[in-house]
This record gives C-alpha cells, sequence and structure tokens, in this order.
C-alpha cells in the first residue's frame, strides 16, 4: 500500500517479483508514480480519493480474482 511517496517504481518489489506486485493506492497519488509502477510490471489498483480506502481495495482485488 503506498500514497506514491515511499516506493519507488525501481523497488526490488516490483522489479524481481516472480509474479506482478499489486499496489494498493488512491487516487491521490501522483499519475506519474502509479503509471511507473505499471510499466515497471506492477499491477496498480487505485482504492479511495486522499487515502487507500480497505473495503474498495478488497471489492477490487475480489473482482480481480
Amino acid at each position: 500500500m503506498s500514497t506514491g511517496g515511499s516506493l519507488p517504481a525501481d523497488a526490488p518489489v516490483i522489479t524481481r517479483a516472480r509474479v506482478p506486485t499489486t499496489v494498493l493506492t488512491c487516487a491521490a497519488a501522483p499519475e506519474p508514480t502509479r503509471r511507473a509502477w505499471q510499466e515497471a510490471g506492477a499491477d496498480v489498483v487505485v482504492a479511495g480519493e486522499d487515502a487507500v480506502d480497505l473495503a474498495a481495495a478488497v471489492t477490487a482485488l475480489t473482482r480481480g480474482g
């Protein structure tokens, strides 16, 4: 879970993962950061506006299987 300030797109948890890392974030996270996570191979789930809404995140993850 990140709002963009503490998880760089080149973090090993994203770039060295055997399966895509899921990053739970909110709409307030900078778009360039969200795009960089995706380009690095992460699945990005936006759940909430100013903070991650855990109920919305669980719903999105459930929909995604």
